[in-house]
C-alpha cells in the first residue's frame, strides 16, 4: 500500500523522472520488493499445504517433532528389572496401534503385511489382528499358530525364500495360497504342493544403507523378473 502510494507521489513530481539515478533508485527498490512479496506468498503457501498434509503428525497420535513414542530410559528399565526380574519384555500396544493407523493413514492403497518374526508376542499378534493386518509367515508354525488365533488364510502371505514342505502343509490346512519367491526352484515346488496359488516375485533392490541389508540374501534381480514372472505363469500359478 505505501509503495503505491510513494509511486503516485513520485508519478507527480516532473522533476524526480528527470534524474536518472532517483529512477534507478526507484526500480531497484521495486524489484526486491516484488522478489520479497513472491518468497513470502511461496512460504505462506507451504505452511498451509504442510499445515493440510499433517506430515508432523498422524491423527495426533505419533507427534514426531515432540517425539511422543513409547521409549524407557535407563533408570525405568533399573527400576522395571528390579520388580520384575530378567529376562524381562517390555511392551507398548498403544505404540503398535499408534504406528500400524500411521501406516494406514499415509498409505490407505498399501495393505499391510506384518513380519511375525519381528516379534510373535501374542498380545502384539491380538492386536495386529483386531486393527486387521495381514501377516508375513515363514514357517509352519507361525501358520498355525495364527491360524488357531482365528486368523483365515487370505490374511496370509508365505514368504520364506527356501519353503518346507511341513510350510506348504499347513498352508493347505489353514487355506494359505499367496507366497513369494524369488528364483526358478521355488516355482517348481510351489506347482508342486499348491497348484494355482497366488505368487509375487520378490525382487533384489540397491539398500546398501540399510542398517541390515536383507537384499544382498533374498531377491531376484531386476535382469531375471520377467523370465521368472513367465516362468510362473507357464507354471499355471496365479502372478
Amino acid at each position: 500500500f505505501f509503495i503505491c502510494k510513494f509511486a503516485c507521489f513520485l508519478g507527480k513530481s516532473a522533476e524526480f523522472w528527470r534524474n536518472p539515478a532517483y529512477c534507478w533508485i526507484f526500480v531497484e527498490v521495486l524489484k526486491y520488493f516484488l522478489i520479497s512479496s513472491v518468497f513470502l506468498l511461496y512460504f505462506l503457501l507451504m505452511v498451509v499445504y504442510l499445515y493440510q498434509q499433517k506430515i508432523y503428525y498422524c491423527k495426533g497420535r505419533v507427534d514426531m517433532t515432540k517425539d511422543k513414542v513409547f521409549q524407557l530410559n535407563q533408570t525405568a528399565v533399573e527400576k522395571l528389572a528390579e520388580e520384575y526380574g530378567t529376562p524381562l519384555l517390555v511392551l507398548s500396544l498403544d505404540q503398535v496401534k499408534a504406528n500400524y493407523e500411521c501406516l494406514r493413514e499415509y498409505m490407505p492403497r498399501v495393505k499391510v503385511f506384518y513380519a511375525i518374526k519381528a516379534n510373535p508376542h501374542p498380545e502384539i499378534l491380538r492386536t495386529m489382528i483386531d486393527l486387521g493386518s495381514s501377516f508375513d509367515v515363514a514357517s509352519a508354525g507361525e501358520i498355525r499358530a495364527l491360524s488357531e488365533m482365528g486368523v483365515t488364510g487370505e490374511r496370509f502371505i508365505y514368504a520364506n525364500p527356501v519353503k518346507t514342505g511341513v510350510g506348504f502343509k499347513a498352508c493347505r490346512d489353514c487355506g494359505v495360497t499367496r507366497m513369494t519367491f524369488d528364483s526358478a526352484s521355488e516355482i517348481a515346488k510351489i506347482q508342486k504342493e499348491l497348484p494355482g496359488a497366488t505368487v509375487l516375485l520378490r525382487l533384489r533392490i540397491d539398500n546398501s544403507s540399510a542398517h541390515v541389508d536383507l537384499n544382498k540374501k533374498f531377491g531376484a534381480g531386476r535382469e531375471n523378473a520377467v523370465e521368472l514372472m513367465l516362468k510362473a505363469k507357464e507354471a499355471g500359478l496365479d502372478m
